[in-house]
């Protein structure tokens, strides 16, 4: 499923030698997840959203920003409802040559589904970001980081439902340039049209789905979208599950731990087979058990609490062939066609969560619907990607075509 993006890197023993067949021979999903849609963002002026400063609270920072700041805005939450929603702006130390800043999203990875998991007031601990997310600042990229509904906010998390996470990612965007001019250190320069999107894994699943959402939701202009260690075919991760696969120390915990967020997160669904979902008599009482303690347990204390748990025990039958597969992968799928601008997926070709085999028939299918898409792969790298993917995708973005 989707790892933690804060540098977890997957072991090369996962429970590859139980999933890698359904991993490596799973169709891709081409469908779409259902959303309410609407054409208009949930933000329409700056007294929609609420601005707070957090430069100088510890643990906020990343490396080239000169203040930071955390702003509520209106968006929608997984089931079509209302939901105002949280994200970090951080405003550059330094403009472009031209005066000018431009927009990054970042769209973060795994940390949880609860309303407790909220990473902004957390994001710049130990640098973690700063390797990472510090040249796109002293570039002169504002940045923005949406927590995604639920993450924050207690309308609850769909996890994995991408429609809604890109839906509070340009929501994002739209909140923090319509309050722009209010932000300390702002002043220097403008804010320039257009942006871009770039995370990894979960946030590399919902960087692609902003490209198919944005021609008809809101009114921002994106100009690419930048990918890494994307999960092309998240039911495809799941199919494998069956009666008997055992636990295997520090390994299937992660894999427990996803289907327990993937259980929670489908109930804050607008599909209703999707929201009966955990429901099914495919998962045992143990997989809704875990789901329901998900609410409350964050990425890594998740996955203690799975440790030791057999991935085995939570269905009841193989998942594979079953209406509740079916249903999971119509709501976790990625989109291949109507995509407006180009994407950039950086790809690990150890990875055992988002297989390269998974990604490379997506990209296939996504250019034969007309997209640009560029897939790079590094052999010798797993799920935990370096850092180099960011100066890659810096470069990438600043090759393309933004708006004057």
């Amino acid at each position: 499923m989707i790892i933690d993006t804060d540098r977890v890197r997957v072991g090369r023993t996962v429970s590859a030698a139980l999933l890698v067949a359904a991993l490596t021979v799973a169709p891709v999903a081409a469908g779409v997840a259902s959303g309410t849609p609407s054409s208009m963002s949930a933000v329409t002026s700056a007294a929609d959203v609420t601005v707070e400063e957090i430069t100088n609270l510890p643990d906020v920072m990343v490396r080239g920003a000169k203040s930071a700041h955390r702003i509520t805005y209106p968006s929608v939450a997984g089931d079509g409802s209302a939901a105002m929603t949280k994200a970090n702006v951080y405003v550059p130390n330094t403009t472009r040559d031209d005066g000018s800043y431009r927009v990054l999203a970042y769209t973060h990875g795994t940390v949880g589904v609860g309303e407790n998991c909220d990473i902004g007031l957390k994001f710049g601990t130990g640098g973690r970001y700063d390797d990472w997310l510090g040249p796109w600042l002293e570039a002169g990229y504002v940045l923005v980081v949406p927590e995604y509904a639920g993450i924050g906010d207690p309308s609850g998390h769909a996890y994995t439902q991408g429609e809604t996470a890109a839906k509070n990612t340009i929501d994002a965007v739209t909140a923090a340039r319509t309050v722009f001019g209010q932000l300390s250190g702002a002043s220097s320069g403008r804010l320039a049209p257009g942006f871009v999107t770039d995370g990894g894994s979960q946030g590399g699943h919902t960087s692609v789905w902003a490209n198919k959402v944005v021609d008809t939701y809101g009114a921002e202009t994106l100009v690419g979208s930048s990918a890494f260690a994307l999960p092309a075919d998240i039911g495809g991760y799941f199919g494998a599950l069956t009666p008997g696969i055992p636990a295997v120390p520090q390994t299937t915990s992660q894999l427990v731990m996803y289907v327990a967020f993937l259980l929670e997160g489908t109930r804050h669904s607008s599909d209703p087979d999707a929201r009966a979902l955990s429901d099914s008599p495919v998962f045992t009482d143990l997989a809704r058990s875990l789901a329901d303690e998900s609410k409350d347990l964050c990425f890594r204390e998740m996955v203690e609490r799975a440790e030791g748990i057999a991935p085995g025990d939570l269905v009841t039958r193989p998942l594979m062939g079953t209406s509740a597969m079916d249903t999971l992968r119509r709501y976790s799928a990625l989109p291949t066609s109507g995509f407006t601008a180009p994407i950039l997926v950086q790809q690990g070709g150890l990875d055992v969560v988002a297989p390269a085999a998974q990604v490379y028939p997506w990209a296939e299918s996504a250019k034969t619907s007309g997209a640009s898409v560029d897939v790079r792969l590094y052999p010798d790298q797993d799920h935990g990607l370096s850092a180099a993917v960011e100066t890659n995708a810096l470069a990438w973005a600043e090759s393309l075509a933004w708006p004057e």
